[in-house]
């Protein structure tokens, strides 16, 4: 069929209004044919639609335009569609499809083309440039900088600044995106270089704290509840908070021990390990400090700090590329992230 249902059950999405258009470029492809993704069977959850190295998806901004534009005007064919290749992977799009998905949507028109070269450069490359097109808001300087550490870490991009500037001008197409006033290009090549020298560390999977509660019951069994509680690292402040809003009250009213889970909204992973640790430090701290306060104002006793602490920290949710299964169903020990 050449036609499904419109988005908000009107009027009708028909493949042939795509013939007057060109197909978008892909690097290492060949235009196939359109046909519709069954948003049903779309697990946002899966990996191929994380947009790793590609687009930071703890970006509801640009995902709530999208549901709203979908909402108000439909699925306008007049843009290219999403890309998808002959093996079912997602190519650019997954905003759209999120969106569309998220309202309730049920068919997405797609563009199938046939890639002749499956290595991770041409999939990350190709991602990027797809960015360029209506409606899309176009990727920052972080995707670019992660896409070619990534490469880097895969050993599908050398760490030289000749290799770098090559791949990102001749093949990311990085001039559609950004001139070079004020150096951002350079920044951006600056960027790779810096951090491909020190490891390749790549970078992490972001997401919205309530994607993450999401992910945590469908994934791990786990209800986030007053008992089990989910808490950013990035900043010491949200150490205070555990401490003063959920770990004390907690204790006052013989609820404890009180479980928590823990992840980032870092890039970086090496920030992210040093986050997570200092975070069950400054627990650790508090708890102990709690005792010497006890002590220091009664004179004649002194309470041992006991081992059973009104709160443990189960775990962290897998977020670095390369090292956690971010389809798994286990969550990542503080000691081993």
């Amino acid at each position: 069929m050449t036609t499904k249902p419109g988005f908000n059950g009107k009027g009708v999405i028909d493949l042939s209004d795509y013939d007057s258009l060109s197909p978008r470029k892909q690097n290492n492809a060949t235009f196939v044919t359109f046909d519709f993704l069954d948003l049903d069977e779309i697990d946002l959850d899966d990996e191929d639609y994380f947009n790793l190295a590609i687009r930071d998806e703890k970006d509801n901004d640009r995902v709530e335009s999208l549901r709203v534009g979908f909402a108000n005007k439909g699925f306008l064919t007049k843009y290219w569609p999403p890309c998808f290749g002959t093996d079912g992977r997602p190519r650019d799009g997954r905003g759209r499809i999120k969106a569309a998905k998220l309202n309730g949507e049920r068919w997405m028109p797609i563009a199938i083309y046939h890639y002749s070269d499956d290595s991770a450069r041409n999939y990350i490359t190709n991602g990027l440039i797809a960015n360029d097109h209506d409606p899309a808001s176009a990727p920052k300087m972080e995707n670019f900088i992660t896409a070619g550490v990534t490469l880097i870490q895969t050993g599908e991009l050398d760490c030289t600044e000749s290799e770098v500037s090559k791949w990102i001008y001749s093949e990311a197409n990085i001039q559609n995106f950004f001139n070079n006033t004020g150096g951002v290009i350079t920044k951006i090549i600056d960027g790779i270089l810096k951090r491909g020298a020190e490891g390749g560390d790549p970078l992490t999977h972001r997401q919205e704290r309530n994607e993450w509660i999401t992910w945590i019951k469908k994934h791990v069994g786990i209800e986030i509840d007053d008992k089990t509680i989910l808490l950013g690292v990035d900043n010491i402040t949200y150490a205070y908070r555990a401490w003063c809003e959920h770990i004390l009250p907690s204790i006052s009213k013989c609820k404890d021990p009180i479980d928590i889970i823990l992840y980032t909204n870092s890039y970086v992973p090496e920030e992210a390990r040093k986050s997570m640790k200092k975070f069950v430090q400054k627990l650790d701290f508090f708890y102990d400090v709690s005792f010497r306060m006890v002590n220091n104002s009664i004179s004649g006793i002194k309470i041992e700090v006991s081992d059973k602490k009104p709160y443990k920290v189960i775990g962290a949710v897998p977020q670095i590329y390369g090292k956690h299964d971010l389809n798994g169903r286990e969550l990542i020990s503080i000691d081993s992230y």
